[in-house]
């Protein structure tokens, strides 16, 4: 954000409940200030004019004495709003939360739980029951491509996606109970965590490996069909070596120390936002080092400065575009049905299959032990045979 006033004197004059106006990256302008200690926040508008309306009406309502709810009359979307934009708030600024995190949660309530069934439900007479409906009915926003070439239409969200929203309605309901101590339990606590249906990675075999790598060799026709092989057979190599889709495109040969990788951010690119450098990490681990085969070694730029895994232009390539440029390798052939994401899979169980220890292998996947076992092993009738060799009796 950007103030509009450049003038430090001319804010220092002002009262602080008059505000400083702001633009925001959409373009748009708010107004925020504070009363008595309170950061007041205005609705983002077209004009200053109606942001510094917007804003004093907020200020007249903070200023307002207001009667005091029974827990019975606490609707659920005015006690995440009150959280999210106080507390929550401060903790962002205070640097105990990512600015990225907080702009999830500030999204969550805006979108899925202000006039949702939840959120009109009063804060006591929610239960588990409630929250797993909420969840149930979760669907992703329709967007556009900025050229507008391409819709993707709304669709039911992905396991993972929801966990992700469980997660900050249990962290409002958590406010509640720790620091308001307004209601006794958490419900959302019993909720249980949403399965990904979608979800059909698999490992693949050697055998399989070394026919898609195969893929990656053939020539396309028309000018940089060569540069395209490059960088197909780079988004293989680094899916084998445990790298996820948006990792990949995160990638910068600032990241390869001539040996190895150390995956320190993720890249994609979200709506109306542009390019989102995400630093928040899943582990204490996930800057974890993992060196590099040979193979994928001898494709790399020895000058490269910018992105392993880029565009035709130089710039970043989107999770999406990536998983296009895979899919449409793969058309047409066996391979037809296999993702990037199933060569993170393969990773991982070929560092079980070849007597890698659990934590070290959980390391290179950036992940805990626990998030690992759950997630990526798979089981296999060839390993219980040798497992039950090995025992020796």
């Amino acid at each position: 954000m950007s103030s509009l006033s450049n003038s430090p004197k001319q804010r220092s004059r002002q009262p602080d409940h008059e505000g400083t106006p702001q633009r925001i990256k959409s373009g748009k302008i708010r107004y925020t200030g504070y009363v008595t200690g309170q950061r007041i926040c205005g609705a983002a508008k077209d004009t200053v004019k109606d942001a510094k309306a917007d804003y004093k009406l907020k200020v007249q309502q903070f200023l307002t004495p207001r009667a005091i709810k029974s827990i019975a009359e606490i609707a659920f979307e005015d006690f995440a709003y009150d959280v999210i934009d106080g507390p929550f708030r401060q903790r962002k600024e205070q640097e105990l939360m990512s600015p990225k995190t907080w702009e999830l949660y500030e999204q969550i309530y805006r979108i899925n739980i202000k006039g949702s069934e939840l959120g009109r439900k009063s804060l006591s007479n929610i239960v588990p029951a409630d929250i797993e409906r909420w969840v149930g009915k979760l669907y992703t926003q329709e967007r556009i491509t900025q050229k507008g070439k391409k819709t993707f239409p709304s669709e039911p969200m992905r396991g993972s996606s929801k966990t992700r929203y469980l997660g900050m309605v249990q962290s409002v309901f958590e406010y509640a109970v720790k620091n308001e101590k307004i209601i006794a339990k958490n419900p959302a606590v019993d909720v249980p965590r949403p399965l990904d249906g979608e979800s059909t990675s698999r490992a693949l075999t050697d055998q399989e490996v070394a026919d898609l790598l195969k893929l990656c060799h053939h020539e396309l026709p028309g000018n940089g069909g060569t540069w395209r092989n490059k960088r197909r057979h780079l988004i293989v190599l680094l899916g084998l070596h445990g790298f996820g889709p948006a990792e990949i495109c995160g990638l910068k040969y600032s990241d390869f120390d001539g040996s190895g990788f150390t995956p320190r951010r993720q890249t994609q690119r979200l709506a109306k936002v542009g390019i989102v450098h995400r630093t928040r990490l899943k582990t204490k681990a996930r800057s974890a080092r993992v060196p590099a085969r040979e193979s994928i070694i001898d494709l790399l730029d020895k000058n490269g400065n910018a992105w392993i895994v880029c565009t035709e232009t130089g710039g970043p390539m989107e999770p999406g575009n990536l998983r296009n440029v895979f899919k449409r390798m793969v058309s047409n052939t066996e391979f037809g049905d296999v993702t990037p994401y199933d060569l993170r899979h393969t990773f991982a169980n070929e560092l079980l299959r070849n007597g890698i220890d659990v934590k070290t292998a959980a390391d290179l996947m950036r992940h805990s032990v626990e998030t690992f076992l759950r997630r990526y092993v798979h089981g296999n009738e060839s390993l219980k045979v040798d497992a039950i060799k090995k025992l020796g009796f």
